[in-house]
């Protein structure tokens, strides 16, 4: 049975200054400190079937994990997908317009994809809260970053 979260934060820019900063390499970079990499393959606009190698801090070690771009509607919605350590990640981030804002959310989904990974699904609910706590982190800094960047 897979294990899934959904995260909700208000961010004082339109939609597409936050789809701008998340789909971008060099501004996720620049504003999300625990990201120590973030490479675009192949190089050039995001689009549905690039790959997307992160390496980022997590559990307080650098973690290398390589995500396809599933889907790609510019400004509404950015879908990635992984499969790694047994396990089939599923990331999708909304841009939803709310007055002059954004409702910006992010639900992950985590289910086994190996005979293990599925009898250790358990223990995935373990790793749920900090995993929380970083994509937490991370959707302030974009919200901050989209909030500079928007004009007033």
């Amino acid at each position: 049975m897979p294990t899934r979260f959904t995260l909700s934060r208000q961010v004082a820019a339109p939609p597409q200054a936050v789809f701008a900063i998340v789909t971008n390499p060099e501004r996720v970079r620049e504003c999300v400190t625990a990201i120590k990499a973030f490479e675009v393959i192949p190089p050039g606009p995001v689009a549905v079937g690039t790959k997307i190698r992160e390496t980022r801090i997590m559990f307080g070690r650098e973690a290398t994990e390589t995500f396809e771009v599933a889907e790609c509607d510019p400004p509404s919605k950015y879908t990635l997908t992984a499969i790694s350590c047994g396990a089939q990640y599923r990331v999708e981030h909304r841009f939803v317009p709310d007055g002059a804002g954004t409702r910006f959310e992010i639900e992950m989904t985590i289910a086994g994809a190996s005979f293990f990974a599925k009898l250790m699904s358990p223990l995935a609910r373990l790793m749920m809260r900090p995993m929380k706590k970083a994509i937490a982190g991370d959707m302030a800094a974009i919200a901050s970053a989209a909030e500079k960047a928007a004009p007033q």
